[in-house]
């Protein structure tokens, strides 16, 4: 929460809300100072105004111009190509039928035989990057809009890769069409997740009550950033990486409970149901259960235990002390599968202290992403809505529809106490 400390007030907003548990759902919530509007609406204007400082600073690091390309001039070379082919395998492994040689890319972890083209030569030029996008019916999203697409999700991880300078050549073409694909949906019916606006201490004292792990807000911010089952997971790679999610853990919006638990028995009978539903929706679990419990809700296969970075230093240093060579230590690791789930020390605690530097290093690359996105936007021409998108997160995670409150009411106000901008939660 520190970062940027110097520029964003982390404090002032941390000083509007409170611990508490309500009705069984344990979240922070507003404390309805009688100044919480304003002192709000200064911490989204020094959070807006330190993103378009950092944002400008590193536009400076390219061309103030890009000449626009002819459509057959190749805009990704080949040592891009090389650094972002990791992620664009895995996101072609789950569609883009006739993209690859053999049909659908059949890599995964553990298999990296398949020897088709992560970007074939055709998708690296201009031209590529010029498809209009096709009609939205249902259930013909890929059939419509798979050739467009194909090359929306490559800007999307450029923007994971840093890859600043091709993004740049791509938002000069004459009539590019990315800000359309800003926020879209497969069709009218569907959520918008397919656009690019998708990219981006100690224990002491804890207990059920006080980890924050339980709490409403980080259980719905780690479902949200590392979930599974949208037609787009290239925004969620990172996110996975970082907390030790499976690519299967988070499947999608329903399931059916399998899991009676005495957290999940309780709320069934506090709340209206009288008995389980045959489906529910994972928002329904958030705050309600302990950590351990929700991250196993979506897929019961998920371990107890998931070894950390420290884990599988300690495991090895084990096998070493037994006089094993170095190469058979590797293969017994290997063949027991054991490592590494995400890039914690302490697994599924990212603010235990031994993750302090894991966790600074994430922050801040989830921060480059924001940059990022700002200075692809400006180079489109096109302005993000950070007021917007800014205060309905914190509406989302912090005011809680159970919090017997009323409505939950801010406003962002300018110098002159004129209401432009307004966040609520029905009670």
């Amino acid at each position: 929460m520190a970062h940027q400390a110097h520029n964003i007030p982390w404090s002032l907003l941390a000083s509007n809300l409170h611990w508490s548990t309500v009705h069984g759902v344990t979240n922070l919530r507003p404390s309805m100072k009688p100044n919480q509007g304003k002192e709000i609406t200064h911490f989204i204007e020094a959070f807006i105004r330190t993103i378009d400082d950092h944002s400008a600073c590193e536009r400076k690091k390219y061309p103030s111009t890009y000449e626009p390309a002819d459509p057959s001039d190749v805009i990704l070379d080949s040592a891009v190509v090389q650094r972002i082919t990791p992620t664009v395998r895995k996101w072609r492994s789950y569609g883009f039928e006739g993209r690859c040689p053999g049909g659908i890319c059949k890599v995964t972890e553990y298999k990296e035989e398949c020897q088709c083209i992560p970007i074939p030569d055709e998708e690296r030029k201009a031209s590529a990057f010029l498809r209009p996008p096709g009609q939205r019916y249902c259930y013909q999203f890929f059939s419509l809009n798979h050739e467009a697409f194909f090359n929306v999700e490559v800007v999307k991880t450029l923007l994971l890769y840093g890859e600043m300078d091709a993004i740049l050549r791509v938002c000069a073409l004459p009539g590019v069409g990315l800000k359309n694909w800003w926020s879209d949906s497969e069709c009218q019916c569907e959520h918008p997740v397919l656009g690019w606006d998708q990219i981006w201490d100690q224990d002491s004292g804890r207990n059920t009550e006080t980890d924050y792990r339980n709490s409403k807000f980080y259980q719905y911010t780690l479902r949200t950033c590392t979930g599974t089952g949208q037609t787009s997971e290239v925004s969620a790679y990172p996110h996975r990486q970082f907390f030790g999610i499976s690519d299967n853990q988070f499947q999608g919006e329903y399931r059916r409970p399998s899991v009676r638990s005495e957290h999940w028995l309780r709320w069934v009978h506090e709340s209206k149901h009288k008995e389980t539903p045959p489906f529910f929706r994972p928002i329904d679990h958030y705050g309600k259960v302990p950590i351990e419990e929700f991250l196993t809700l979506e897929d019961e296969t998920v371990p107890n235990h998931q070894p950390g970075v420290s884990d599988v230093a300690l495991v090895q240093d084990i096998l070493y002390h037994k006089g094993l060579p170095a190469e058979l230590v590797l293969e017994i690791m290997k063949f027991a599968g054991y490592k590494p789930v995400g890039r914690l020390s302490e697994p599924c605690d990212p603010f235990h202290i031994s993750n302090r530097k894991e966790l600074a290093r994430y922050i801040t690359y989830c921060w480059q992403l924001l940059v990022r996105c700002d200075m692809m936007a400006k180079a489109l021409y096109m302005e993000i809505p950070w007021k917007e998108l800014v205060g309905n997160c914190i509406a989302d995670f912090w005011a809680d529809d159970r919090a017997g409150n009323g409505k939950f009411f801010w406003y962002l106000v300018d110098e002159y106490k004129t209401r432009t901008h307004k966040v609520f939660i029905k009670p």
